[in-house]
């Protein structure tokens, strides 16, 4: 099934359509140039170091059915083509107006500091055992990521799961009205894009919104924190390992964890890995899954890219955790390693922790105590720490955790890319840990080159 035509297109997103290409028909949106295909319409975004106008014939050039741009641009004849003040609101107008088309399509919209992509791809392999179902690509889960994550949905498609991320204050309540979920995950609130936010409590007032556009009839489901606890016009389940949780995290280990009535097998390491396992389970029951089927599911699932995700490098694991960052997530990833004995020893890379504003130099050193802990618990050959906001750790943690060197660099230059692979290990494993900023990937991919 396709979106429509071009001229069926500019309706719903609310631009105007040039009337000789009008009855093109438009399968797919595409953002990216280079990744356009057949039938897509191209969406020309301008980003404070591109401009998507500029690769209008590129698009063109790949098969592209139409091209959506800015009214200021001047656009030949020849190019099928939509024009609207601003391109990226226009894609959220679409999106909103495809998403009211499907009427038999339920959403299900994830948000949280930390666990939302995790989250997301368990939810999608669980609920693609019984229905059909679209997931969020990656992390498409902003401005841009939400709209063309609704726009993979076609009438037939039942389950629509998809990821939200914020960075500041107001733009939570455009992508909520957009999707109109009928369920809600909040995995956590935490200390991410304080820049933006300036404390938890605004970020958990801006995560909430999302939660407060779910229905009377819908379901929200929250990581028990009492001091964040949202009020909703729905029916609200809190879960996590407090006892004041609605429904509790009685137990885990390895690959396993007793939650909500039974034992499951769960392939994530880690108690974030249960609790994020433990949303989804209550999501799909409230869907309408049986238990049975749920924990099929859940063996089946697999994580995104640099989500912890495991490559060899002849007898060296590299653990790729290197998407984003913040306290939260470290703790998570460093729990997680710390559970896996068969990756011993064990090389640490962490990378600065962004956008954390005023609070960033003391959550930084605060993760001290976590690398005394994980260092008591497996064996950590040496640990490498990069950006500025590290140097403070760094200078801190010398000497002090049980003989492991500390070393640091305060750029993820070319060079620190060829020191960090020449140290790699030739076995045991290779943690990579920081924000999106320093693309701590590279070391990966330097080493499997």
């Amino acid at each position: 099934m396709t979106l429509g035509s071009l001229s069926e297109v500019a309706v719903m997103a609310g631009g105007c359509c040039d009337e000789c290409h009008g009855s093109r028909i438009v399968s797919q949106v595409s953002v990216d140039s280079r990744e356009t295909e057949e039938g897509d319409l191209f969406v020309a975004i301008r980003g404070p170091n591109f401009d998507g106008h500029d690769h209008v014939e590129e698009a063109m050039g790949r098969g592209a059915a139409g091209v959506m741009v800015a009214s200021d641009v001047s656009m030949p004849a020849s190019i099928p083509h939509i024009r609207t003040d601003d391109t990226v609101a226009a894609l959220g107008v679409l999106a909103a107006s495809w998403r009211r088309s499907l009427g038999g399509l339920r959403v299900v919209a994830i948000t949280g500091t930390a666990g939302k992509t995790t989250t997301k791809d368990l939810l999608a392999a669980v609920c693609a055992r019984q229905w059909r179902t679209v997931a969020s690509p990656r992390s498409f889960n902003n401005a841009i990521g939400v709209p063309l994550s609704i726009l993979q949905a076609r009438a037939g498609d039942q389950v629509l799961v998809a990821e939200v991320g914020v960075n500041e204050p107001g733009e939570m309540q455009p992508l909520a009205k957009m999707l109109s979920p009928d369920l809600a995950i909040l995995t956590l609130i935490g200390d991410g894009h304080l820049e933006g936010f300036g404390n938890r409590s605004q970020v958990a007032a801006e995560k909430h919104v999302l939660l407060k556009a779910v229905g009377p009839d819908g379901q929200v489901i929250v990581r028990y924190q009492p001091e964040h606890q949202p009020d909703v016009p729905c029916a609200l389940t809190t879960f996590g390992e407090e006892s004041g949780s609605d429904v509790v995290l009685e137990a885990r280990g390895p690959g396993w964890m007793q939650f909500g009535g039974r034992d499951w097998s769960i392939g994530l390491p880690g108690p974030s890995g249960a609790l994020n396992a433990a949303a989804c389970i209550l999501a799909a029951r409230h869907l309408g899954m049986e238990d049975d089927q749920i924990a099929e599911g859940l063996a089946s699932a697999g994580c995104s890219p640099q989500r912890l995700s495991h490559s060899r490098v002849g007898e060296l694991t590299v653990l790729d955790d290197s998407w984003n960052s913040n306290p939260q997530s470290v703790r998570a990833t460093l729990e997680a390693v710390a559970e896996m004995a068969d990756i011993e020893p064990t090389t640490i890379v962490l990378g600065d922790m962004l956008e954390l504003g005023a609070d960033a130099p003391r959550l930084h050193r605060d993760l001290r105590q976590d690398l005394e802990e994980i260092c008591t618990r497996i064996q950590v050959d040496q640990i490498v720490l990069v950006g500025n906001e590290m140097a403070a750790l760094a200078h801190d943690c010398d000497g002090m955790l049980s003989g492991v060197p500390v070393l640091h660099a305060f750029e993820a230059d070319e060079a620190f890319i060829e020191r960090v692979v020449a140290l790699a290990p030739q076995r045991g494993s290779l943690l990579l840990k920081g924000s999106r900023g320093l693309a701590l990937e590279r070391i990966r991919e330097r080493l499997e080159a």
